[in-house]
């Protein structure tokens, strides 16, 4: 969980609570830095499930082409080659 400076109480990595008004620059500005980090890597996370969908429907219309031309049902059990 991304902390702010709106929140009176912040949890340590040990889970003691502790004031905002008792925090350094150095620890505000690199819950800042993580946040980003944090923000940038679900962005990615969300472009690669989606480049991941197209490469599925495109090797599924591929398969679908391919068993049309040899005129194979893909709807039986067992090896298709």
């Amino acid at each position: 969980m991304i902390q702010t400076t709106k929140q009176q109480m912040w949890t340590d990595e040990s889970g003691s609570n502790i004031p905002v008004n008792r925090l350094t620059k150095i620890e505000l500005s690199q819950e800042r830095k993580a946040a980003k980090i944090l923000k940038d890597a679900e962005r990615l996370n969300n472009q690669i499930l989606a480049f991941k969908a197209h490469i599925k429907a495109i090797c599924e219309e591929v398969y679908s082409d391919f068993m049309s031309s040899k005129e194979v049902s893909t709807t039986s059990k067992g090896n298709f080659t």
